[in-house]
């Protein structure tokens, strides 16, 4: 069943059973999809002028968070196919000739929940001064979550990088991954930690 189709309890019942899928990568993603239902709340609730991009603004939320439930999916289904391979023989052709191409996307999914997390939280940094100070927590709370998402996203991506058969790739994802991730605690953590900016 589809993410967007399931519910909670159903998809924590799939993530804590002994099952490869789903695991590190699409939990990250659905904490991430939480952050931005969080941080739309903030949005939503805080007076804003409609000249200041308001409306654009809950259309950046939703459209990160769609995007992270779907990611959620395809991060399952490409570790699902990698794990598949994984059980094969190495000389076996089918593994040969489908390795790479599942390595490649078993990265790309937490990938691109990372840069989701990044997104959503740029839209957050610059909506912050226009935020209601009694919603100062809530706004915190969808940061802090997003960037734990980004973490632990990153985990799954480098727990696949020794796979790739390009070392140098490897190395300049990874180095990616850490700017990012950099990037992502500094946006956090000032929403977090500088109530006073907020209207």
């Amino acid at each position: 069943m589809a993410m967007a189709d399931s519910t909670l309890g159903a998809f924590l019942d799939d993530l804590g059973s002994r099952s490869p899928v789903p695991g590190g990568g699409a939990a990250a993603a659905v904490t991430a999809a939480i952050a931005a239902a969080l941080g739309r709340m903030v949005v939503a609730w805080s007076d804003t002028d409609p000249a200041e991009g308001h409306a654009e603004l809950l259309e950046k939320i939703d459209a990160v968070r769609n995007a992270l439930v779907a990611l959620a999916d395809t991060d399952a289904k490409a570790y699902a196919s990698l794990a598949a391979l994984m059980k094969l023989d190495r000389d076996e052709p089918e593994r040969t000739r489908s390795w790479d191409a599942a390595v490649e996307d078993a990265i790309a999914a937490p990938r691109a929940v990372i840069e989701a997390c990044r997104t959503l939280l740029k839209v957050l940094e610059v909506f912050r001064p226009r935020t209601n100070k009694r919603l100062a927590g809530d706004l915190a709370g969808a940061g802090l979550l997003a960037d734990a998402a980004a973490r632990t996203a990153a985990e799954s991506l480098r727990a696949n990088l020794p796979l790739l058969s390009d070392p140098d790739r490897a190395a300049a994802l990874g180095d990616e991954s850490t700017s990012s991730l950099a990037e992502c605690h500094q946006r956090a953590t000032r929403l977090a930690d500088e109530p006073d900016a907020l209207a």
